[in-house]
């Protein structure tokens, strides 16, 4: 059969042309637990750091396809007989399935299983399990100036700046304050006065976190499970809370802001109930409070994963068995309805969440442990890092000062699903231009 990884293939753009919920809010808030603090000081990280080559690489990467492989024979069939019979159903990212999407599990079951083998000779890594947190920090000493971003393998080296276990996202403020969501909370990345950085929980309890937005200086946090996290930019300590639970969201995942300030827009997806974008409104006057909650766009979606904006424009990531990656973009029209959806590019690797660089997209290929640069307008890929350069990578966005460079580019590492400790992803990456 040959290689099955295939190699990552570059697509012209295509086009194509293809009612309310009810919102529980939470007054109080959750005792804030401890803080969990840990500060690793590392010494300066060489080029080689993280990496792996020649040999010693393929063996890994070998002997690690194996391994998956042999656990997901062993164990994929059996788990998804019995997935109505699991107390609470552990997702799988990019693929998650809630405890509410049991019951559902064999409408889509012919399509899922499709779309996992495709992903699956392409190179993507499932398991299932869960692990503890371990949080640690590194250093860098060029933050300050600017450099050009490097979407390739001989132009930059990385550099673990924090352990986060099952990495998913990451947001910087217009002040430059970095925060990374991972499988059980959300971090605050900081610098202590010695360069080195600290990772510190501001989640006030665990879930299963995913998409990050920003509005009126409060951060907002998904939860898998359909619950929304707030918390205002100014307090100290800062703390993220519960605000409410999104009725019929049972795999929330990629978050973004509207353009009219208060508004945001979550993905249901890739799996759930129902693939769709809903649409949340919020108090313009209390913006943690939730007015309403409705479905926005339910057509033109796969297995919709992440959501960012430009403009009036929302872009989504998606996968079918069509084409195994997609960006597809929707604009908000002025009545706050969605117009025609239009495919952007195309590509041969599961997405994950994305960002934008100038009039360019940066997106995390997740199954193939790429990141790449893409011309929306041709669709085109102009670059693109190797194969399994990354463990999994689930988000990159464009480093931002005081702390970082301006140009690098970090990224999240979520490695084997669900797992959190071990050394393969569960980390926050900076890739450093050269």
């Amino acid at each position: 059969m040959g290689d099955m990884r295939r190699t990552f293939t570059k697509r012209s753009d295509e086009l194509d042309l293809s009612p309310q919920s009810t919102v529980t809010q939470h007054n109080g808030t959750k005792p804030i637990g401890t803080t969990q603090r840990q500060t690793l000081a590392m010494s300066k990280t060489n080029g080689n750091q993280h990496e792996k080559t020649g040999r010693t690489s393929a063996s890994r990467s070998a002997k690690r396809l194996a391994m998956t492989r042999s656990r997901l024979s062993a164990s994929l069939a059996s788990r998804l007989a019995h997935m109505t019979r699991l107390p609470r159903l552990q997702r799988l990212p990019r693929f998650g399935l809630s405890s509410g999407a049991s019951l559902r599990v064999s409408s889509i079951l012919p399509l899922f299983l499709s779309l996992f083998l495709s992903a699956f000779l392409s190179g993507c890594f499932f398991s299932f399990g869960t692990g503890g947190l371990t949080i640690s920090g590194g250093t860098n000493p060029d933050s300050g100036t600017s450099v050009t971003p490097c979407f390739e393998d001989g132009c930059a080296e990385k550099v673990t700046i924090a352990t986060v276990g099952d990495a998913e996202n990451l947001i910087f403020t217009s002040t430059g304050r970095l925060f990374v969501t991972g499988g059980q909370n959300v971090f605050e990345i900081t610098k202590d006065s010695g360069g080195n950085f600290v990772s510190t929980v501001v989640s006030a309890a665990s879930c299963n976190f995913t998409g990050l937005a920003i509005l009126q200086n409060t951060l907002f946090a998904a939860c898998f499970d359909g619950t929304l996290w707030a918390g205002s930019l100014s307090q100290t300590p800062f703390r993220l809370n519960t605000i409410a639970t999104i009725a019929g969201v049972n795999a929330g995942n990629g978050l973004v802001d509207g353009p009219d300030g208060n508004t945001l827009y979550l993905v249901n997806g890739p799996t759930g109930n129902t693939p769709r974008i809903v649409r949340i409104r919020l108090n313009p006057s209390l913006i943690t409070q939730v007015q309403s909650s409705s479905d926005w766009l339910t057509s033109g979606l796969s297995f919709p994963n992440g959501l960012q904006r430009r403009g009036s424009t929302l872009f989504y990531s998606d996968s079918d068995t069509g084409s195994l990656g997609r960006i597809r973009s929707v604009p908000i029209l002025g009545d706050g309805n969605p117009g025609t959806v239009t495919l952007v590019a195309s590509f041969n690797s599961l997405p994950d969440d994305f960002t934008f660089i100038g009039n360019d997209i940066a997106t995390a290929l997740y199954s193939t442990g790429q990141i790449a640069r893409i011309n929306p307008s041709t669709g085109q890929t102009t670059q693109v890092t190797g194969m399994n350069r990354f463990d999994s990578p689930s988000q990159v966005r464009l480093a931002q000062g005081p702390m970082f460079r301006s140009g690098d580019l970090l990224v999240t590492e979520k490695g084997i699903i669900g797992e959190n400790i071990s050394t393969v992803g569960n980390r926050l990456t900076l890739y450093r231009t050269r």
